[in-house]
């Protein structure tokens, strides 16, 4: 092997500067033993300099390629140590991120031939590579491949950037934009390895608040073409969606843009709470790090915590009679926002305020504007319904009409209060029979059979912490398990019972039910607050599990069980 290497080897090597691959000799290795033939080193002058070395264990950029070398040993003896040199030749990063490499002109059906070396102890065994330069001669490579510019109205800033031409083939070329939104500057190094095209936007004043899909439209000398994709968005220092009630958890997200650029943002919001008996105000104070020159706040997240929900079922008024009342429940909480950005010094650059921001808890139902997951709901001539929503709409939109015209709106006096009004069934509108489909604004009370029992209601909170209901059939499995605990005399020494808890627990079928009431049920489980009638007595429970019992697919009805444990502990 080493009078190979004393008399030069050629490595050939094919090159695409197109598809950026490096093909053939690529790779040598051979087994020698230990010293004086271990190898030391490579020199290679391939758009390097002469003196540029490559040491064994290591992987470098050396011009055009990368080297990796290394040495593994194969059998070791007292006497011998048998070892194999790997060396493999790849492209290197400088010219995968440039396409050139100084000195090497890399033009398709050109052959170019350099000189290097491995250096054995003192010896110095000489290599050739050839690269073959092939491709399409009519090819280019545009670099980056599309262009985004994000650009914030008030700073009345232009987007601008340099579009890359990697050019072996020393093509000549015009490049047209697709509007007047992008300005095209004159082309730098027309027919060099590397042509260079200034290009900006308008500026974002002129452009307005919006999202722009432009195109750079690239032609050669040869009739090759490129298009280059460029995305424009021009935006505002705070961006958010305006709605008249925002739902805490639906993440309507404010964007904040630095406009002096500051490190970071600092939010403080003020919170007021009106409702279920107690009143508060909150001030709070978060910190948000800019990336990229913006951070994405979600107001609704931070006020989410801070809402109270149903302390008790006596805070709630429950109607078994005709004339209805709509009861307050809650306001909207209301939030002023103050943002400020500032630097890592904490000075402050810029102050923003928003005011009067109105959320509710949750997320917005699939029944809205009543405050419920479903508007289908199988109902029982004594079932209990208790409905949700802002006065504001109860007002609009006539909702208590489901149930009377009888109707009282002396306890709500702030549209955006939530009301509730809660009714029988059976002691609904006259004009209802017991057999009726009760439906009105997109709600619909559908009709199940009387059962031999009368029904279990249920009422719970719902996640926007607002009363909701279920019906369970009359049927229902009872048992009560006791819990002792023994105790012992100190001087006697006798065991006594000390304490005897009582433990009740129901199973209740919910009866068949609509496929779309089953998110209501999943929320019953999911409660916080959940009282049940059974035998004439309110009982405040706890979903402990559900199981499903049968389905039927010809009416797509569902049946499950829950299973509760009564909250208090009986002694």
């Amino acid at each position: 092997m080493r009078k190979n290497w004393e008399r030069g080897i050629t490595f050939e090597m094919t090159l695409d500067p197109f598809e950026m691959t490096l093909t053939g000799d690529t790779s040598v290795q051979w087994e020698h033993e230990d010293d004086p033939f271990d190898l030391k080193g490579i020199a290679v002058n391939y758009g390097a300099p002469d003196s540029m070395f490559f040491w064994r264990e290591t992987e470098q950029d050396v011009g055009l390629f990368r080297i990796k070398q290394k040495e593994e040993i194969v059998t070791s003896s007292f006497f011998r140590t048998q070892k194999i040199e790997k060396v493999d030749f790849s492209l290197s990063d400088a010219y995968k991120r440039t396409g050139v490499i100084a000195g090497v002109p890399l033009v398709v059906g050109t052959r170019i031939e350099r000189e290097g070396g491995f250096f054995v102890d003192h010896h110095i065994f000489p290599f050739k590579i050839v690269v073959n330069v092939v491709g399409n001669p009519r090819s280019f490579v545009v670099s980056p491949w599309s262009y985004s510019f994000a650009l914030v109205k008030e700073k009345q800033e232009r987007g601008s950037e340099i579009l890359e031409i990697r050019n072996p083939n020393r093509l000549q070329f015009e490049v047209k934009a697709s509007s007047d939104k992008i300005t095209v500057g004159p082309i730098e190094n027309q027919g060099g390895e590397v042509v260079k095209v200034p290009i900006s936007t308008k500026s974002s004043e002129e452009l307005g608040v919006g999202e722009y899909k432009e195109q750079l439209v690239i032609k050669s000398s040869k009739g090759s073409e490129r298009v280059v994709p460029v995305w424009i968005y021009v935006t505002q220092y705070l961006e958010m969606v305006e709605r008249d009630v925002y739902f805490c958890k639906d993440r309507d997200l404010l964007t904040v843009y630095a406009k002096d650029n500051g490190d970071y943002m600092e939010m403080q919001l003020k919170i007021h709470f009106s409702g279920y008996g107690q009143e508060k105000e909150v001030i709070q104070t978060y910190e948000y790090v800019f990336f990229k020159q913006r951070v994405k706040i979600d107001i609704g997240e931070e006020v989410q915590d801070f809402f109270d929900g149903i302390p008790n079922l006596q805070s709630l008024t429950l109607n078994e009679t005709r004339d209805i009342t709509v009861y307050p429940l809650y306001k909207v909480a209301l939030v002023d926002v103050m943002l400020l950005e500032k630097n890592l010094q904490g000075n402050v650059s810029e102050r923003y305020e928003l005011k009067g921001l109105r959320y509710l808890p949750g997320k917005k139902p699939k029944g809205y504007p009543y405050l419920t997951e479903s508007l289908l709901r199988s109902t029982y001539p004594d079932s209990m319904v208790s409905l949700s929503a802002l006065v504001k709409d109860i007002k609009a939109q006539q909702l208590v009409k489901i149930v009377s015209d009888r109707v009282r709106l002396t306890e709500v006096s702030d549209d955006y209060q939530v009301g509730n009004f809660s009714f029988l069934r059976s002691v609904a509108d006259i004009r209802y029979s017991p057999t009726s489909i009760i439906t009105y604004k997109g709600l619909s009370l559908e009709p199940k059979p009387k059962s031999n029992d009368r029904p279990i209601l249920g009422i719970f909170e719902n996640q926007n912490q607002c009363p909701d209901w279920f019906s369970f059939a009359g049927e229902w499995e009872g048992r009560v398990e006791y819990q002792h605990q023994i105790g012992e005399h100190l001087l006697s020494r006798e065991r006594y019972k000390e304490r005897v808890e009582e433990k009740r627990t129901f199973k209740l079928n919910t009866g068949w039910i609509f496929a779309e009431e089953i998110a209501v049920l999943w929320e019953l489980v999911r409660s916080e607050q959940c009282f049940l009638k059974i035998q004439g007595e309110w009982v405040k429970v706890i979903p402990i599990s559900q199981k499903p019992l049968s389905y039927d697919s010809t009416r797509n009805l569902h049946s499950y069980v829950v299973e509760f444990q009564e909250s208090a502990i009986r002694e």
